[in-house]
């Protein structure tokens, strides 16, 4: 009975796996409180209690289906339930009690590394996540952005290369990161007109951490990282921070210029707060002086550690104006590439190709002309590009957005 109405009434099954000596809690079938009094009425009471049944499992991939009659329509009407039959809740039982027969048995579609509802969240994860495996809108985004990284040009005032990021998580808690600015040894990998010698700032509220050479101050400690900057003239910071939002300024020594790159390391992504959002302001140029952020989604719940994340990546420039920003970007154009530099995506103007799906999230772009991608991207390491349409430069502002 519900507690709530003397006339409310829910469906439980209880299952037994010792030949009744004991039994297992109830679950409910019912989705919805039926009310008993608009069973049919006879000499003997309400009739309800009389259209119950169970078809019994088979095997362990097929469910028991409990079925009973109740009045959620407004009228007595036959439900049904799939119930899978484990001792204990286990992804065998939970499949059974999901996914048909049929599904079970399709490749892609059954077993924990299928994704029967195409979320890209597969089985195991949603089993894990105790979501539906058939209804696409019902999932929990199990992977989330790692490392997050800017490659740009330095140059000097606005032109420095500015990089914003945000750490979530409950009050209290903290996240230890890595933040480097790398300038010498991106001359090793073909970068030409590399920074020499760069020098990072960490802003903390009113707070400012600077750092010339990584081994002037906490050379043992970002050694053990296993991440060190390649370079003595680089810079590194090793902080642990409490959730809230950052930034990290590089430049150049005594106002130098040239392309550099600003990387913040989660170095435990497993654990909470996560490290999300990543927001880089620079100098945005031709050739190999166009802005360059990096990010890579971590695992999730699934096989493997599989998992997906919704990113919204936004490409801003005219709307810099407004910050006092002068030479902004007048139209930026946007590229995502995944791990094998394919590109996954494009976009000039945001209202151009998603435009209702990324109102929804509610980070549109203020200005038609700058450009925003909205994907569900897994495991993996992706770049996003931003260029001036026909060749166009000036200071520009690349995003990428973790979505719930």
């Amino acid at each position: 009975a519900n507690p709530g109405s003397p006339t409310m009434v829910d469906m439980y099954l209880a299952q037994s796996f010792d030949g009744g000596a004991t039994w297992q809690p109830n679950n409910r079938l019912t989705s919805v409180s039926t009310d008993a009094s608009l069973a049919p009425l006879t000499d003997a009471g309400y009739m309800l209690g009389d259209y119950l049944g169970i078809a019994e499992s088979t095997n362990t991939n097929v469910p028991a289906v409990p079925i009973w009659v109740d009045t959620r329509t407004g009228n007595p009407d036959p439900f049904i339930a799939r119930v899978g039959i484990a001792p204990q809740v286990n992804f065998t039982a939970w499949q059974a009690a999901h996914l048909s027969l049929a599904q079970i048995n399709t490749p892609g579609v059954g077993g924990q590394a299928g994704d029967a509802d195409l979320d890209r969240e597969d089985n195991l994860s949603e089993f894990s996540s105790l979501t539906d495996p058939n209804n696409a809108q019902s999932f929990v985004r199990s992977a989330r952005s790692e490392n997050i990284s800017t490659r740009a040009f330095v140059g000097t005032d606005d032109s420095v290369l500015i990089a914003g990021f945000i750490v979530t998580g409950a009050p209290g808690s903290t996240k230890t990161v890595l933040i480097r600015g790398l300038g010498p040894s991106l001359g090793t990998v073909g970068v030409q007109g590399a920074l020499q010698d760069p020098t990072l700032e960490l802003h903390i509220g009113g707070n400012v951490i600077a750092n010339d050479d990584w081994q002037d101050t906490q050379a043992a400690a970002i050694q053990a990282t296993g991440v060190p900057p390649s370079d003595a003239r680089e810079s590194g910071i090793l902080q642990t921070l409490a959730p809230g939002s950052y930034t990290a300024i590089l430049r150049g020594k005594s106002a130098t210029t040239g392309i550099g790159l600003v990387e913040v390391y989660d170095l435990n992504a497993a654990a909470a707060p996560k490290l999300v959002n990543l927001s880089s302001r620079g100098a945005v140029g031709l050739g190999g002086n166009v802005m360059i952020a990096g990010f890579i989604i971590g695992g999730g719940l699934g096989v493997n550690g599989d998992g997906s994340a919704h990113v919204i990546v936004r490409g801003i420039g005219p709307t810099l104006i407004q910050a006092g920003i002068s030479g902004a970007l007048q139209d930026p154009t946007l590229e995502l590439h995944d791990s094998n530099g394919a590109i996954i995506a494009a976009d000039d103007n945001w209202q151009d190709a998603q435009k209702a799906e990324i109102e929804a999230t509610g980070l549109a772009p203020q200005d038609a002309r700058e450009s925003a991608i909205a994907a569900v991207l897994t495991q993996g390491n992706y770049t996003a590009i931003l260029r001036g349409s026909n060749g166009t430069t000036g200071i520009g502002l690349v995003e990428v957005y973790n979505i719930p």
